[in-house]
């Protein structure tokens, strides 16, 4: 006669042999709650795992000593007008002139005056802003706004110009000189770069033909307060 085994020890006979099968099924079972929660943003910081590498290091560090240098670079004004542009290398020290029309006549007046801002164009810093001068082949005239930009084709790649405002002054480094025929320069002033764009006749009463200076735009110092 064969002895009655109790269901209770059957069913504790049942899970014993097929005991790594219920843990491997619990184990996966819970590896998929935590998948599930943790692209869910439902686990806690704590009990994420996020290797860290090299990379992913220097990435941070590089983070973190740009936003120092971003955090002691001086905020750039978004609206300011430009008042004077000073190039030492070829002898430019002129007054900028801000007129509000894009009339020929006006502008021509101001010429008179200084160099000066065409009024679409980008301001100091922000944009392409675009100023226009006269030049002439004279060493002496009586009025210096006929001579602003005198010798703007001697200027080389790398040369700095200097362009001041009510707060402080930005530098601009030029990028290239180049003599085209006025019928043939246009300047985009929507072109999303930071920059400045120079203009004057070859010399003085010459309407066909331009010297165009192009420079980027590098560097804001303010006032000290």
């Amino acid at each position: 006669m064969n002895p009655t085994i109790p269901q209770t020890t059957q069913k504790q006979l049942i899970f014993w042999n097929n005991r790594y099968f219920y843990t491997a099924t619990v184990a996966g079972l819970m590896a998929l709650l935590y998948f599930l929660f943790y692209f869910t943003g439902m686990v806690p910081v704590d009990f994420r795992y996020e290797p860290t590498s090299t990379s992913r290091s220097q990435a941070i560090a590089t983070t973190q000593s740009t936003t120092s240098l971003d955090a002691l670079s001086p905020a750039i004004p978004k609206n300011e007008q430009a008042e004077r542009i000073t190039i030492d290398e070829i002898g430019v020290d002129i007054e900028v002139k801000n007129p509000v029309s894009t009339d020929i006549n006006v502008l021509n007046n101001y010429l008179s005056e200084g160099a000066v801002r065409y009024p679409t164009s980008g301001k100091p810093g922000n944009g392409n802003l675009f100023l226009f001068g006269h030049s002439s082949s004279l060493s002496n005239v009586i009025n210096q706004a006929y001579k602003a930009f005198n010798n703007l084709e001697e200027l080389e790649k790398g040369d700095t110009i200097k362009v001041e405002t009510f707060s402080g002054t930005y530098h601009y480094s030029v990028i290239d000189v180049e003599q085209r025929k006025d019928s043939e320069i246009f300047v985009p002033f929507d072109t999303g770069e930071n920059m400045l764009t120079l203009s004057t006749c070859n010399n003085f009463g010459a309407k066909e033909d331009r010297f165009i200076v192009r420079a980027e735009f590098t560097d804001y110092v303010p006032y000290a307060q």
